[in-house]
């Protein structure tokens, strides 16, 4: 069902050039979404971004898109959820290029709930969690997750990083931008799992605000000398769970 403000957000981006199709405008949203976020860490190729997409229209278009923003921004903070999924399932934008269907927020959130298991005893063990998102859509699990871990008093900003990845660009976007929003340490990948190809990829403000970078090679650095140092036997359990946890795309 769709709420007031998806109604809202999806009306101003209708009125905002008749001349384009509604998928258009709203890849065009997505993009100055993203590159506006994404502009203090990466000035030139935000700028040259940014560029492209001011050209295709007037000021008062553009203010249009600012308030759609706005109205993104505040229901976000009241629901915790994927609004940028949802208004792509409304608009039917994946049906219609990709066959793409996202996964309802309730079963992600459930989905997530069941894998986080006890949070806080693995963060005390390892200092933080880290979350891999091969096929990410809108970024949609990855925000159930979150919810899922401010449900078990954890902190989300701080206690996990996400690798989140899509071969679609619109949903490289969108994931980018709620995922920034909500505050995660993340990277956000546009490329093809399967082939392993890379087209883009880009981290969110978090990432480093938090020094995400640092936390990663610190806590890599330290399980490297725990390995070394672990008597042989141990070392062959501690290898067979780390293959478990990669099949589980969360250790």
């Amino acid at each position: 069902m769709q709420s007031a403000a998806q109604k809202k957000f999806i009306s101003l981006l209708s009125k905002i050039d008749f001349s384009k199709r509604l998928y258009e405008v709203f890849y065009d949203f997505c993009t100055l979404g993203t590159y506006s976020l994404a502009l203090p860490f990466y000035p030139d190729l935000a700028k040259e971004e940014l560029e492209k997409v001011y050209k295709r229209y007037t000021r008062d278009q553009l203010v249009l898109f600012d308030e759609a923003f706005t109205v993104m921004v505040n229901e976000m903070e009241i629901t915790n959820e994927d609004f940028l999924g949802e208004v792509y399932q409304q608009c039917e934008f994946g049906n219609a290029r990709q066959g793409q269907f996202f996964t309802p927020y309730h079963v992600s959130l459930m989905i997530a709930k069941v894998s986080l298991g006890d949070a806080k005893e693995k963060i005390t063990e390892r200092g933080f969690l880290t979350l891999n998102e091969p096929a990410c859509g809108s970024g949609g699990m990855v925000i159930a997750f979150r919810q899922a871990m401010l449900d078990e008093g954890c902190n989300p900003s701080r206690d996990v990083f996400v690798v989140a990845q899509d071969i679609g660009d619109t949903a490289f976007m969108m994931t980018y931008i709620q995922l920034s929003l909500y505050g995660m340490g993340a990277k956000v990948i546009h490329g093809n799992t399967l082939s392993l190809e890379i087209f883009r990829e880009l981290h969110t403000p978090n990432y480093f605000i938090t020094d995400w970078r640092l936390r990663l090679m610190l806590r890599n650095m330290s399980e490297f000398m725990r390995e070394i140092d672990t008597p042989l036997p141990e070392k062959e359990e501690i290898i067979s769970q780390k293959k478990t946890s990669i099949q589980l795309d969360l250790f």
